[in-house]
């Protein structure tokens, strides 16, 4: 099919455009830089403050990272991050929406925080395992150490 007969086809099924930028929100195009950019540091070493590739990550430094790379300007901490945002329903998490969880005794220095990449995955920079990785929110382990969710993507 000519792309521009897929195009015509989509847009009068109402169906998103693969790859396609046309007709793409500003929101959208957001989303998929925070995401693409947090992806991309899969494997970088955590590191305590860290908030860029060459250093190393901590959880919020991840998300700081992430987000400053998509023009948008974050606190530094999980629980300035959780706080500034918008507060959502974890069922009205969008991809680059952030997922606050609690480990420890649940002090808000324990707060963590995870970039949702959607269907039910996270990428997060843990201490346990050392580097920046894809998670499974979905897991019995993060859902009980669910808090909170937040947004900072205003929608069109």
């Amino acid at each position: 099919m000519r792309p521009l007969a897929a195009a015509l086809l989509g847009l009068l099924l109402g169906l998103p455009l693969a790859g396609c930028g046309l007709f793409q929100s500003k929101a959208d195009a957001l989303r998929e830089t925070v995401v693409e950019t947090a992806l991309d540091q899969v494997g970088e070493d955590y590191r305590y403050g860290g908030d860029h590739p060459d250093e190393g990550f901590d959880c919020s430094g991840l998300v700081l990272y992430s987000y400053r790379e998509a023009g948008l300007k974050l606190p530094r901490s999980a629980a300035a991050q959780r706080t500034g945002g918008r507060a959502i329903k974890f069922s009205e998490a969008q991809p680059g929406d952030l997922l606050f969880y609690h480990f420890g005794d649940r002090k808000a220095g324990d707060l963590h925080v995870v970039i949702y990449l959607g269907d039910g995955e996270g990428v997060h920079a843990p201490v346990r395992n050392g580097e920046v990785e894809v998670i499974k929110v979905s897991q019995r382990h993060w859902r009980d150490r669910y808090v909170g969710a937040a947004r900072y993507i205003r929608e069109d």
